[in-house]
Order: structure tokens, then sequence, then C-alpha cells
């Protein structure tokens, strides 16, 4: 199982379309610095708003094409069958192929939040709180999302499962307008009321306002947010991994 974890964190750094996504990053972290030097005052508020909300896109973008495409390419290619010939039970390869995913993506988290605080305290800012509390989030988001993209490789090709995974986050991070219909009583809010069950609560990962206007959460609610994310990625990561100890290989 070590042995998967190192070979698919290798994988990852040798596939260009993750640098890609990466220089992008940076790309617009410099555009974020561009944009402070044009505002009198606040400029760090600015720098974090630019920085923080690209390195969110950036890693959900990871998670996203390494879960579509990691296991469904090992299959169509039939190179899955070498490790699974071997004394390893699918759920171990499986785990193994999503630990080596994670580490993945809170190595280029850790190695994006590095260069943000260096731009963050470049224009006259300092160290926040609240953004170690929102690298924790994003980083349980991430593998949420890398759960349900794993999930829906074994059915979907990857451009599909990348739509269907980007409306997931859509109404995630929109609960509250859906809420709002449904009070209101407008056309389609039982439709709304019903994937406001079966979808997760995106605010809960969203710390934008909080790093802005410095306002960490406390020890209590972190933890309930943390548990609250690890509870959903756990149950997506349980029903890719059915999926795939079922799937006929």
């Amino acid at each position: 199982m070590i042995s998967i974890i190192r070979q698919t964190f290798l994988d990852l750094y040798r596939e260009r379309i993750l640098y890609n996504v990466i220089f992008i990053s940076l790309f617009l972290i410099f555009v974020g610095y561009l944009a402070s030097l044009l505002v009198f005052g606040h400029q760090d508020r600015v720098m974090i708003h630019f920085g923080t909300s690209t390195i969110s896109m950036t890693v959900l973008a990871i998670a996203i094409t390494a879960g579509s495409r990691l296991i469904r390419a090992e299959i169509e290619q039939r190179t899955i069958y070498l490790p699974l010939s071997r004394p390893i039970s699918r759920a171990h390869y499986f785990f193994g192929k999503v630990a080596g995913v994670a580490l993945f993506l809170v190595s280029n988290l850790l190695l994006l939040s590095i260069v943000l605080s260096f731009a963050v305290q470049y224009v006259g800012g300092s160290f926040r709180p609240a953004l170690g509390q929102w690298f924790i989030l994003t980083w349980i988001e991430s593998l949420m999302v890398l759960g349900l993209s794993f999930a829906l490789s074994f059915w979907l090709r990857p451009a599909l499962n990348l739509m269907l995974v980007l409306t997931f986050l859509f109404l995630s991070h929109n609960q509250e307008q859906m809420e709002l219909i449904k009070t209101q009583g407008e056309a389609g809010s039982d439709l709304f009321s019903f994937i406001a069950r079966i979808v997760p609560d995106g605010s809960v990962f969203f710390l934008d306002t909080r790093i802005y206007y410095e306002i960490p959460l406390s020890s209590h609610e972190l933890l309930l947010r943390c548990g609250y994310g690890c509870l959903w990625t756990t149950a997506l990561m349980l029903v890719a991994n059915a999926i795939f100890y079922r799937r006929n290989i």
C-alpha cells in the first residue's frame, strides 16, 4: 500500500496538466498582487481575497482531474492488473490511491499557501489565524470532491464527470439561495429542498469573509466544521470504494 501511495504521488507530479494548473494559479496570485497596488489601504486584504479564491479553485481542479482519470485510465490501459495480481485487496489499492492524491493535494496547497503568505507580507500584511483554518477546511473539501469524482469515474467519461462535480459544487455553495426559494414558496421549491438535503453545505468550508476581516473560528466551531466535512468525505469515499469493489475488471 505504501508503494501505491508513493507511485500515485509521483505519477501525479509527472502529469503536465497539473503543473499547468499550478502555474495558472501562481499567475492569478500575481494578478491579485497587481490589483492590490490599485487599492488605497488594506492591500493585504485584496491580496488574500484573490489568493485564497485562486488556491481553492486550483486544489479543487486537481482533485476533480485526479479523481476522474486516475483509476479509470489504469482500467482502460489494463495496467491495473499488475498491482491487483499481487496479494493486495481492492480496498487497499483504492485507499492507497486516495492517500497518494491526498498527499499530493496537501503538498500543492502548502506550496501555494507559502507563496500567498510571502505575497501578503510583501504588501504589508501579516499572518492571520483564519488562514490556517482555511487551509484545513479547503483540504477537507478537496478530499470530499475527490471521493465524488472517483465514484463517478467508474461510470462516466472525464468531461461529464467534470460537469457533474462542478454542478455538485455549485449547488453545495448555494444552499442559502435554495433555502430562500423554499421559504418564499416559489416554483420548484420542492426540488431545491430535496437537492439541499442530498448535497453538503459548502458555506461550512467558506472562510473568505472571516479571513478578510480577521475573524477566526473558535476551536469548537472549527472542530464541528471539520467533523462535518470528514463525515461527507468518508461517506463518498466508502461509496466510491464499494463501486470499485463490485466493478467487473
